[in-house]
């Protein structure tokens, strides 16, 4: 049997239910009008994550699912920032198929199950190795200015920036 909550944020207008559906409640509007609740239509985004819209105070956000579904019906005591459909399948979202995790924990396992390229010299697009990488950190460190390193390594000045910054291969 579905279970339903409220939506936080939306407590008293929309709910969730551990199934993955959506619905509005009956109430009564700002301008004194009795609105019927009804499930809410679905929408599936180009990334494959379902959303829907949801409207307060006049303004429509669309939120995904998902996320709906686990704030309302999976404890996060330890405040994890993700959530990660265990199966990999973006469309199924009951609560059941969800869990929290950090996101580390969510791209090893869309890698582990093949949903997204590795990273580092295994990944198909890489131009760099990870010698290469702690070369860059190292002579970054010693003084060497990005554009020098960039022309050195022949990529871009922005591509040797995430390097020295570990927003890409953070883990070398």
């Amino acid at each position: 049997m579905e279970t339903w909550r409220d939506i936080e944020g939306y407590e008293g207008i929309y709910q969730v239910s551990d199934a993955g559906n959506v619905r509005s409640l009956d109430r009564v509007d700002a301008a004194g009008h009795n609105l019927k609740g009804k499930p809410r239509k679905l929408y599936t985004q180009k990334d494959g994550y379902i959303v829907v819209g949801l409207t307060r105070d006049a303004v429509m956000r669309y939120r995904k699912v998902h996320r709906l579904v686990a704030a309302a019906f999976i404890p996060n005591p330890h405040n994890l920032p993700e959530v990660n459909h265990t199966e990999g399948n973006k469309a199924d979202n009951r609560a059941c198929k969800l869990e929290w995790c950090t996101k580390q924990e969510n791209t090893d396992h869309a890698i582990k199950l093949g949903l997204r390229d590795s990273v580092g010299e295994s990944n198909g697009n890489a131009r760099l190795s990870e010698v290469d990488v702690v070369d860059i950190r190292w002579w970054k460190g010693v003084g060497m200015s990005i554009a020098d390193l960039a022309r050195e390594y022949q990529v871009a000045r922005a591509s040797i920036r995430n390097i020295v910054t570990c927003r890409t291969w953070s883990h070398v």
